[in-house]
C-alpha cells in the first residue's frame, strides 16, 4: 500500500535513521512487492517524497544525520564571515582612518571651542568642562543637533551659574557659526562613512560569494560529521552524483572551478546544504598538489625545526582538517579517508582509450601527502588512527616507463603503495552492461549505437570476451532494431541523451530495450 509506506516512512523516519539496521525493512518490502509482481518504484517514490535532501545521505547508512538547525548555523557563519569582512574594509584602510581620525579630530576641536565660548575665562573646571562638551557634541553633529550647555551641566551635576558665561549677540553669531561648521564636517563625515559602510557590504558578500566560487573560502567548522575528502581533478563525474547523494559529507578539491560539470557539484552541493552560499570544497591548480600555497598554507616565517630556515606551518592552513571527518574504525579509532578520481573528465566512464588521464598518479600522490599531513599538523589525526587512500582509475590502462618497460596501473600502485584501495572504473561498466542485456533475452547479441570507433572497439572486444556479439546499429535492419537490445554512448553525454530522444520519437527501438551510457548524472534528469 504506497500510502501506508508513505505514511510509515513519515512517522518511522527518524527512528529508522537513528537506527540503521531497520533500513533492512525498507529493502524487505521493496523485494516483497517485486516477488508479487509488484512495481517497487511507486514504494521508493513515496519514501523519497517524504524525504529531504538532508537525509537520503542518512538512509544510505553511509553518514550520520547533521544535526538539528545545521542550516541556521551555516546562514549565521556566512553572516559573521561577511560582517568580518566588511569591518575589514571599513577599518582596514589606513589612509581612510587618517581622514577619519581629521574629521573627528576637527568636530572635536570646534565643539570644545564653541565650549570656550560659552564659558568664563577662568572658571573653576572650565578646560575639563570644554572638553567634554565638545566630545559629547560629536554624534549629534551628524543630523545637525546641538546639546545645550545648561543640559549638559545638569546631567554632569556641574554648577551652571559660576562655569557658563552670559552670551552677547556677537559672541552668541561666533557660537552658531562653530556649531555650523561642526555639523557641515560631521555631517559630510557621517554621510561618506554610511556610503562607505554600504558599499563595503555589499563588496564583503561578493567577495565572499567570489571565494566560494571559486573554491578560496574555508570550510566551515562546524556542524558536518564524518567528511571524505575527494580529489577530483579537472573534473569529475562521480563526484558530482557523490555530492548530491551525500550533501557536505563530500569534500571535493577542483583544478577548475569555472567548468559547467563543477558548477553544477556546486548547485548539488547548495541543495543537499542549508541553501546559502556554503564553502563545499577546496581548489587546487593543476600539478601544484604539493605546494603549500594550494592549501592555504601561509608563508613561512619562523625556524621551527632548528636547521636555519624557515618552515611552513602546516596547522595555520587555510583548508582545515577537523577530527570530526573521520570516520570509525574500530574502539578508540579514527579512519581519514582521502579519495582521488583519475578517470578522464567528461569520459569519467570512458571505455575507449584516453590520451591520458584527468588526474595523474603522481598528483593523487602528492594529495594523499600532504591531506595526511595537514591533518597531522591540525592535530585531527592521531596516533592510532588510518588513513585511507581510494582511487578510481582504469586498473588495467598500461603505463609505459622512459625506456619501454610497460606496466599496468593497479601493478604499478601496489608497487610502490601509492593508494590503499584501487576502484576500477571500466570493469564494473562491462559488468553492468552484461547484466543489463541478460535481462533483455535477446540470446547475446546486442546493437552498438555511437559514433566514436574507440569506443565501438572496446565495447565490442570487451563483449565478445563474455561470449556477446556486438553489430552496429547503423548497419541494422528495422527489424533488428526492433528486436536487439541497443546500446547508445556518444561522445558526450549531451549526444547520448539526444539520440535518446531521436531513436524514440521515431519509433526505431523498442524503449524497454534501449540503454544510454552516460557520463554524468546531469543525462538522467534530461532523460
Amino acid at each position: 500500500n504506497n500510502s501506508a509506506a508513505a505514511a510509515y516512512w513519515g512517522v518511522r523516519r527518524r527512528a529508522l535513521i537513528r537506527y540503521r539496521p531497520a533500513l533492512q525493512a525498507i529493502k524487505v518490502l521493496v523485494e516483497s512487492a517485486s516477488l508479487h509482481g509488484r512495481s517497487a518504484l511507486p514504494i521508493l517514490n513515496a519514501i523519497a517524497a517524504t524525504m529531504s535532501v538532508r537525509d537520503r545521505a542518512t538512509m544510505s547508512g553511509e553518514f550520520p544525520k547533521s544535526p538539528p538547525g545545521q542550516a541556521l548555523r551555516d546562514r549565521l557563519e556566512a553572516g559573521r564571515r561577511i560582517a568580518q569582512s566588511c569591518v575589514t574594509n571599513v577599518f582596514g584602510d589606513s589612509a581612510n582612518n587618517a581622514a577619519m581620525a581629521t574629521s573627528l579630530g576637527t568636530v572635536l576641536a570646534i565643539g570644545v571651542y564653541e565650549g570656550a565660548l560659552l564659558t568664563r575665562p577662568g572658571a573653576l573646571g572650565r578646560a575639563r568642562f570644554c572638553f567634554r562638551y565638545g566630545a559629547a557634541q560629536v554624534l549629534p553633529s551628524v543630523i545637525w543637533l546641538t546639546k545645550p550647555a545648561r543640559t549638559c551641566c545638569e546631567a554632569w551635576r556641574v554648577e551652571a551659574k559660576p562655569l557658563l558665561r552670559e552670551v552677547s549677540p556677537r559672541r552668541e553669531l561666533k557660537v552658531l557659526g562653530a556649531q555650523t561648521l561642526r555639523s557641515i564636517v560631521a555631517g559630510f563625515l557621517g554621510i561618506a562613512q554610511v556610503m562607505r559602510l554600504v558599499d563595503s557590504s555589499a563588496a564583503a558578500a561578493s567577495d565572499y560569494d567570489e571565494r566560494v566560487r571559486n573554491g578560496h573560502e574555508p570550510l566551515f567548522e562546524t556542524g558536518v560529521q564524518e567528511r571524505v575528502v575527494r580529489l577530483a581533478g579537472r573534473e569529475s563525474d562521480v563526484t558530482e552524483l557523490s555530492v548530491r547523494r551525500f550533501g557536505a559529507h563530500i569534500v571535493p578539491v577542483f583544478e577548475d572551478f569555472s567548468l559547467p560539470s563543477v558548477r553544477r557539484t556546486l548547485a548539488a552541493a547548495r541543495t543537499a546544504g542549508s541553501g546559502v552560499d556554503t564553502p563545499f570544497g577546496w581548489h587546487v591548480p593543476d600539478g601544484a598538489y604539493s605546494k603549500m600555497e594550494s592549501w592555504g598554507v601561509p608563508p613561512p616565517t619562523v625556524d621551527r625545526d632548528g636547521d636555519g630556515t624557515a618552515d611552513y606551518d602546516l596547522s595555520r592552513a587555510a583548508f582545515r582538517v577537523k577530527r570530526e571527518w573521520l570516520l570509525p574504525n574500530g574502539p578508540n579509532r579514527r579512519a581519514l579517508v582521502v579519495e582521488a578520481d583519475s578517470s578522464v573528465g567528461e569520459q569519467a566512464l570512458a571505455l575507449g582509450a584516453e590520451g591520458a588521464d584527468d588526474l595523474t598518479l603522481q598528483e593523487c600522490s602528492q594529495g594523499f601527502r600532504l591531506v595526511e599531513r595537514l591533518a597531522t599538523e591540525q592535530k585531527a589525526l592521531q596516533a592510532d588512527d588510518a588513513v585511507i587512500r581510494v582511487m578510481l582509475a582504469d586498473a588495467s590502462r598500461q603505463i609505459r616507463s622512459g625506456g619501454g618497460a610497460a606496466m599496468s596501473l593497479r601493478a604499478l600502485v601496489e608497487e610502490h603503495d601509492e593508494a590503499d584501495i584501487i576502484i576500477d572504473a571500466s570493469a564494473p561498466l562491462i559488468h553492468s552492461i552484461v547484466a543489463w542485456a541478460e535481462t533483455t533475452g535477446s540470446g547475446r547479441y546486442l546493437l552498438f549505437k555511437t559514433e566514436n570507433s574507440e569506443y565501438y572497439a572496446s565495447v565490442r572486444s570487451s563483449l565478445k570476451a563474455r561470449g556477446w556479439r556486438v553489430a552496429d546499429f547503423e548497419g541494422a535492419s528495422t527489424k533488428q532494431r526492433k528486436s536487439l537490445p541497443v546500446l547508445v554512448y556518444e561522445e558526450t553525454t549531451e549526444d547520448s541523451v539526444n539520440s535518446i530522444e531521436s531513436l524514440l520519437r521515431k519509433n526505431e527501438v523498442n524503449s524497454s530495450m534501449v540503454c544510454a551510457l552516460l557520463d554524468s548524472v546531469s543525462g538522467v534528469d534530461e532523460l
